[in-house]
């Protein structure tokens, strides 16, 4: 199955807009190629007079004139030939900005209630994180605590003049890494924690400002 993303709709003549209509409607009925989320698509004519249409204007054709069509497969916009392919591109580029904010927007909406749902989950996620941090770390002085005593083993060794048991400096080893890693898994919890309490004040904020609007 070809990516959705590529499919195109060919219609052979300027009278068949009503047809594009049409499969316009069909295409977002079934859900295709994200229809729904981005609610139209764009027309233009190839270089063998042939009419296109698709979810996205191919870079040969930045400069032809285009149409863009809503979900009913009515024209809401048009943009000249006269527009550079520079101006199109970034115009293109903003479209799918908003269209990607406007799906995040009623992903946020449908998966919170309220405000009070948004923070319980955050404050639920944080718990979690932290909860993994204070365990590892309690792991961690409990290895430090092991490697202690065959440190001070093997310092009693040197003493006496004598080399440590190799099995001695292997078990030294294993607990180094282990310390190590669990320093490393830390520190990346640490900037997990950092990234989902910054994602969730961004949440709220944009929360807090769609139940705003809509009052």
């Amino acid at each position: 199955m070809r990516d959705q993303t590529q499919i195109q709709l060919q219609v052979r003549s300027a009278t068949n807009t009503r047809l594009v209509g049409r499969l316009c409607v069909l295409l977002c009925a079934l859900g295709i190629a994200g229809v729904a989320q981005a609610g139209s698509i764009k027309c233009w004519t190839n270089k063998e007079g042939v009419r296109e249409c698709g979810y996205q204007v191919p870079n040969e054709h930045l400069e032809q004139r285009v149409e863009t069509l809503n979900e009913r497969g009515i024209v809401v916009e048009v943009e000249d030939a006269s527009v550079s392919a520079e101006e199109k591109a970034a115009r293109q580029k903003a479209q799918a900005a908003q269209a990607e904010q406007d799906r995040r927007d009623r992903l946020l909406l449908r998966v919170y209630t309220t405000e009070r749902d948004l923070i319980i989950a955050r404050d639920n996620r944080v718990a979690a994180i932290n909860a993994l941090i204070e365990v590892t770390n309690a792991n961690t002085n409990g290895l430090l605590a092991k490697l202690e005593k065959l440190q001070e083993e093997a310092a009693n060794y040197e003493r006496k003049g004598k080399n440590a048991p190799q099995r001695l400096m292997d078990n030294m080893g294993k607990l180094g890494r282990s310390i190590e890693n669990n320093n490393a898994f830390v520190a990346n919890k640490q900037l997990e924690l950092a990234e989902v309490e910054r994602k969730y004040d961004a949440d709220l904020k944009r929360f807090r400002e769609l139940k705003s609007a809509s009052r």
